[in-house]
């Protein structure tokens, strides 16, 4: 069980990093040049 809750965690915050690079990415925030223009 704490394997399998682990792995949907980390599946989540994959996820949230994802979108987080998305939305800097199309809004143009400052922070995608700070973080080498991803």
């Amino acid at each position: 069980m704490i394997d399998l809750t682990a792995r949907h965690y980390g599946k989540i915050v994959i996820i949230l990093v994802l979108l987080a690079v998305l939305s800097f990415t199309v809004g143009g925030a400052p922070e995608r040049y700070v973080y080498g223009g991803f």
